[in-house]
């Protein structure tokens, strides 16, 4: 398998993200990063929640990623 990057489209963004759950502690985390077509950093985020389950941790991700796009002013 080949792994490589690829810029968005002009117009568009790219986020790369992960989240994960220590089962043996219940502890989450989630973190990500945002670029654009000419591989800038829009901004990047990770974030300690604690205990909770994965669909939160999922659910935060999604609103940081939204959050951090928004404020780059990504429409």
């Amino acid at each position: 398998m080949v792994v490589g990057w690829r810029p968005a489209p002009t117009g568009w963004i790219t986020v790369n993200s992960d989240g994960s759950l220590l089962r043996s502690s219940g502890s989450t985390v989630v973190g990500g990063a945002l670029g654009d077509g000419q591989g800038r950093l829009l901004g990047a985020y990770a974030m300690n929640l604690g205990r909770c389950t994965i669909t939160r941790v999922e659910i935060w991700g999604e609103l940081k990623r939204l959050e951090i796009a928004w404020d780059a002013g990504y429409r």
